[in-house]
């Protein structure tokens, strides 16, 4: 009953991020980042549920939300899963219309590159769908966003040394 109970709290916190209440948004995320911090590995199926409502909410122009979203989506991926489980998310969230989407993405991107905890390994995985993403994002109209995709490519290129053979093939 209590993983009924469980998933019936998050699918409320998936509506609430719809809310227009900036308040009510940032006390959602900051719920999901207490669940996770609280249950960590037993969370990570619901976790990766909530990934691309969050990367979506990256839309929102106020500050508390977005470091909300920043502080959950490292709990998430400190305990919960890798970056090779929310490639999907990922790719669909730098591909967005919205530019704050795609640069605070790339953002945390690079912060997942750049943790302590980061295995090479991990990085490795995804090298092949992380470089041509990072490539596209250099070449986008908004400073920002091209600014995030350099700073992620750099991180990229100093944890991987097979990184060059990956990104010419893609250009």
């Amino acid at each position: 009953t209590l993983f009924v109970l469980l998933l019936t709290d998050l699918l409320q916190i998936k509506i609430i991020l719809k809310d227009a209440n900036v308040v009510v948004v940032t006390k959602a995320i900051q719920a999901a980042g207490l669940l996770t911090k609280g249950l960590r590995q037993e969370f990570s199926g619901e976790a990766k549920f909530l990934v691309a409502a969050l990367l979506g909410k990256f839309k929102e122009k106020k500050a508390t939300v977005v470091t909300a979203i920043n502080e959950t989506l490292d709990l998430m991926t400190n305990t919960c899963f890798t970056i090779a489980d929310i490639t999907e998310d990922l790719t669909a969230a730098v591909d967005d219309k919205v530019p704050q989407v795609r640069e605070n993405t790339l953002a945390f991107i690079t912060r997942f590159i750049v943790m302590k905890n980061c295995q090479r390994a991990i990085v490795g995985t995804v090298i092949n769908v992380l470089a041509p993403l990072f490539m596209k994002a250099m070449d986008d109209g908004i400073p920002g966003v091209r600014e995030a995709a350099y700073k992620a490519f750099g991180q990229l290129v100093s944890q991987q040394r097979n990184v060059l053979p990956c990104c010419l093939v893609f250009s």
